[in-house]
């Protein structure tokens, strides 16, 4: 009887009762293994488990990617600054080096007219004093740039 009742189907009628059964029986495997425990221990053998990562940065503590960077931008700023007053770098002599957190890409020394991405900009307040004048230098991790107000 059940025979009779499926000849008498559309082929398009017969494969979604195929697929609904086949979902089903798909539901019924995973809550079998969902439930098993050793499916879920061989699950759990082959998810490493995670690796931690040092999240402060420090100065004072070497990281790799963050060593010298300070040496690295005060060179650029000495280098450049000697460049300007066309002078010897071994004549400027750093006076201070400050961490800043810059309240945009500006470095905290906008320019008339430009416009600058508004994201908390880290780097340093570089102090450098040549000829008895003192210069500020504004840097994030790659720009050093001289700001001059």
């Amino acid at each position: 009887m059940l025979s009779l009742l499926y000849m008498n189907l559309t082929d398009t009628r017969k494969f979604q009762i195929l697929g609904g059964i086949l979902i089903f029986i798909i539901i019924v495997i995973l809550l079998y293994l969902k439930n098993n425990s050793y499916f879920q221990s061989m699950l759990m053998k082959s998810v490493p488990a995670p690796t931690p990562t040092p999240s402060i940065i420090d100065d004072n503590i070497i990281i790799p990617g963050n060593r010298g960077e300070k040496d690295n931008l005060t060179s650029k700023a000495k280098t450049d600054l000697a460049q300007k007053l066309n002078i010897q770098e071994k004549e400027i002599s750093v006076k201070n080096i400050e961490k800043k957190d810059w309240s945009d890409s500006s470095l905290g020394c906008p320019k008339p007219g430009m416009m600058y991405a508004q994201v908390i900009t880290p780097g340093y307040l570089i102090t450098l004093e040549a000829g008895g004048q003192e210069y500020n230098y504004h840097t994030s991790s790659e720009i050093v740039s001289l700001c001059q107000r």
